[in-house]
């Protein structure tokens, strides 16, 4: 039987302060939340809330594919970090 071993990691990646402060800003999302209560009586109120995660819709990009073997080598091929929006309403009593 062949023996088979795993290919070996052959980059490490190392970065800079800068690098990655850069890095940490461009994975933030805006997250916005608006809410308004109606009293309906003096113990019954009625809260409407309208939520939005990652407003500005900015890509959250995957890594890199890292596999020399690979056609897609170097290329980020995936992303996530897309908005959402949620509306709710409670009541309280």
């Amino acid at each position: 039987m062949p023996y088979v071993s795993k290919p070996m990691k052959l980059v490490t990646v190392w970065f800079t302060e800068e690098e990655k402060a850069f890095l940490d800003e461009l994975a933030k999302t805006e997250d916005v939340t608006l809410s308004k209560d109606f009293r309906i009586t003096e113990f019954k109120r009625l809260q409407l809330r309208l939520e939005a995660y990652s407003l500005t819709n900015s890509p959250q990009w995957g890594n890199p594919n890292t596999s020399f073997e690979s056609t897609s080598f170097g290329q980020i091929t995936s992303a996530g970090g897309n908005r959402t929006v949620q509306v709710a309403a409670k009541f309280y009593y």
